[in-house]
């Protein structure tokens, strides 16, 4: 298991190569991955703009700031993702802005598709979900994982799933977004926060 993950953190890009690989594939009107469906050529492009917004409006208030002053470790952080992936661009350029913005370690991305092996060792309730969020030390050995959207984003997905109504894909999708919209990151924010004390404690 460490050998993979250790492969794959050495095989990772950082976020700007991340952003700037996206932003070649929207000019060449592709994706990341095996389907190059024109419908995840259109997310893609869709999606680089909400990366854009996410990244560029990234900021913490003054209780986060005090709370993360509690945090003295530094870890390595991993992420599974695909460009064409709404949740991947509502969050990952949060989570690039946080670790980036406090100094609290190295993060690299790797392509879910790319890296199976990977993947299927942080599936969540046996699905490929992302984006996935690998937090380890360094020696590469898992502290904590997040993903693949923050718990009130998936309790709009479950209930969906279990009680769709009248409401089709394409609602859901709406309901979600309009979610991650109004949030501006403030659940992931604390969701990671309390994560990395969470491994101080243990």
């Amino acid at each position: 298991m460490e050998d993979v993950i250790r492969n794959s953190f050495q095989r990772g890009i950082s976020y700007a190569a991340w952003f700037d690989d996206m932003e070649q594939m929207v000019a060449e009107k592709r994706t990341s991955g095996e389907n190059q469906s024109e419908s995840l050529i259109h997310y893609t492009s869709l999606n680089y703009h909400r990366a854009k917004r996410v990244y560029q409006s990234f900021q913490l208030n003054e209780l986060q700031l005090e709370s993360l002053g509690t945090i003295n470790c530094r870890w390595n952080f991993l992420v599974i993702a695909e460009h064409w992936c709404g949740d991947v661009a509502q969050n990952l350029p949060a989570i690039a802005a946080f670790i980036e913005t406090n100094q609290l370690g190295t993060l690299k991305i790797v392509p879910r598709d790319e890296h199976k092996e990977l993947m299927n060792l942080f599936l969540t309730n046996g699905a490929a979900a992302i984006p996935k969020l690998i937090v380890l030390d360094e020696y590469y050995s898992v502290k904590a994982v997040w993903g693949a959207r923050p718990k009130e984003a998936q309790k709009i997905l479950l209930d969906w799933k279990q009680n769709p109504g009248e409401r089709t894909h394409e609602d859901f999708v709406k309901e979600l977004h309009s979610w991650y919209a109004h949030n501006k990151s403030q659940e992931l924010i604390h969701e990671l926060i309390e994560m990395l004390k969470s491994i101080e404690k243990s």
